[in-house]
């Protein structure tokens, strides 16, 4: 009658233990999904056909393949067409952000719906959202909301930056 009275408390405990266990795995399978090393952007890159990257950077490398920097203030510009983005991103360090150009036409719904969006507006014909999805390493705050990607459309481009475009529209 013992053994079966401590069996019993033990799953008992156990039960309780593992739904804890079973939460904390949870919440720690989300947290690491969240902060993956920009294979985010990495699948960013890989949607579209044509476009171009810009890369922000506190530094650069002098020779990058297929690149062309610019300085920029206390920074750098690493611009490339979006087919060498992944192989240009890989070899960059001290980044701060990067925004992709593509044309209009370009069907950005897997992104939408891909993110929480956070905030929409239009200012000058020109619609901006902003959003938030796991795996991007860049963020920031936009009305004390958690930011780390806006999109902006024009009349000729759509414009994807993160955490914001940090270049023109």
């Amino acid at each position: 009658m013992e053994i079966g009275g401590s069996l019993k408390h033990i799953f008992s405990v156990n039960n309780k233990n593992m739904k804890r266990i079973g939460l904390l795995l949870a919440v720690l399978s989300i947290f690491s999904f969240c902060s993956l090393d920009n294979s985010t952007a990495t699948k960013l890159f890989s949607y579209f056909e044509n476009g171009e990257v810009c890369f922000f950077c506190s530094s650069a490398e002098t020779e990058i393949k297929n690149t062309i920097i610019q300085a920029n203030g206390n920074g750098f510009i690493v611009a490339t067409n979006i087919k060498n983005a992944i192989q240009v991103n890989k070899e960059l360090t001290n980044c701060n952000g990067f925004s992709i150009k593509i044309d209009k036409n370009e069907n950005i719904d897997l992104i939408l719906k891909n993110i929480e969006i956070v905030k929409k507006e239009t200012i000058s014909n020109i619609k901006i959202v902003y959003g938030y999805t796991c795996g991007l390493t860049f963020c920031t705050f936009i009305d004390g909301k958690k930011v780390n990607i806006q999109i902006a459309e024009n009349n000729d481009f759509i414009t994807i930056g993160s955490p914001i475009i940090l270049g023109s529209y």
